[in-house]
């Protein structure tokens, strides 16, 4: 689902592209562009929550974030577990993160 902002005559408006139905939506106009990206975030958030199967891999929804999880062994007592490695508002932001993380262990 692709969310964006747009500026139209001074009103920032919504749109987001529903990747399961082709759906294309535009919300309402908003005054200012902190408005228009918090109504895109919850957007994104509800989607996803909904259709957790789309996200990539590794990526989670806690706390109105998406956040990278890495699975992670601990020798001494055998335990395994998901520790958070980043967190970010956005799919795109944390997609990024995703990115920056596996360049750095390839190298």
């Amino acid at each position: 689902m692709a969310t964006e902002v747009e500026n139209i005559k001074g009103n920032f408006y919504v749109r987001h592209h529903n990747e399961i139905t082709g759906e294309r939506i535009r919300h309402k106009g908003f005054k200012t562009l902190d408005e228009a990206k918090k109504k895109a975030n919850e957007i994104e958030i509800d989607f996803y929550k909904k259709h957790t199967n789309l996200l990539p891999k590794g990526v989670t929804i806690k706390n109105q974030t998406f956040r990278l999880s890495i699975a992670s062994y601990l020798i001494s007592s055998e335990s395994k577990g998901l520790r958070d490695i980043a967190s970010a508002r956005t799919l795109k932001e944390i997609k990024e993160l995703k990115l920056k993380c596996l360049s750095s262990i390839i190298g």
